[in-house]
């Protein structure tokens, strides 16, 4: 799904594709692309069907929803991370259910980047694809301790264990990552899942941002390329482009 707008002097445009992968039963990521308050959000479901989808959809509902009304991103965040915790309390069905998720705001030329998991979000500047975020994972762990590499990292057993989720940790450990810098108006984020960024290297990733002209074409290729590289898990990408209008 595409959208655009443009808000005083800057053009924004995105586009999001998601696909249940290969050997996945549901989709259990969700995403929400908000132009008009300069404000995306990608959320990967963890806990199984029903469990999953309601608890990324919830996460990214809410935070759209404080946003909207004024609320900072983190405090969005929070409530997010409250009300799914609250939901799988009232209903004991729901028990186990929690999500990843990174949010993306743009204000002016600011980009502020928050996010919990290993949902993940990467600039594409000219040439240079980089990764803005650092996953909060067993395997991250490692990797910041020296104990294996980062090419070790991308085969380990234990790659897809977080640390860090909405709804399954207490508040007081809840850990939101941020950050925020200065944009170039012609880079382009990508927002994803790790049912992207596990099966696509970051210079696979760059390629094919590269390879294709058309935003939409981009993230569906993006996608189609982790299907075709084992599709394991849950698939989505959202790109966004900012640019100063004319």
């Amino acid at each position: 799904m595409g959208e655009s707008l443009m808000i005083q002097n800057l053009s924004f445009a995105s586009y999001a594709c998601t696909d249940v992968g290969l050997q996945r039963p549901h989709n259990e990521d969700a995403y929400i692309s908000r132009p008009d308050i300069g404000l995306w959000i990608v959320a990967d479901g963890m806990g199984g069907h029903e469990k999953g989808d309601e608890a990324s959809k919830l996460a990214c509902a809410t935070i759209a929803e404080k946003v909207s009304m004024g609320l900072p991103v983190l405090s969005a965040i929070n409530l997010a991370h409250q009300n799914i915790a609250r939901t799988a309390r009232i209903n004991k069905l729901k028990a186990g259910m929690g999500t990843t998720v990174v949010v993306l705001q743009i204000i002016g030329l600011r980009a502020h980047i928050w996010w919990v998991g290993d949902t993940r979000a990467y600039a594409l500047s000219g040439n240079n694809l980089q990764c803005l975020t650092r996953d909060h994972s067993v395997v991250q762990e490692l990797v910041d301790m020296g104990a294996i590499n980062e090419i070790e990292a991308l085969s380990h057993p234990k790659r897809n264990v977080i640390t860090q989720s909405l709804g399954l940790i207490s508040r007081e450990t809840l850990n939101v990552s941020s950050v925020e810098f200065d944009c170039d108006p012609t880079i382009e984020f990508l927002l994803c899942t790790d049912g992207l960024h596990n099966e696509l290297r970051v210079d696979e990733i760059q390629h094919i941002m590269k390879q294709n002209e058309k935003q939409e074409d981009r993230a569906e290729a993006l996608v189609a390329g982790a299907k075709s590289a084992g599709g394991r898990d849950n698939i989505t990408a959202m790109l966004i482009n900012l640019s100063a209008a004319a």
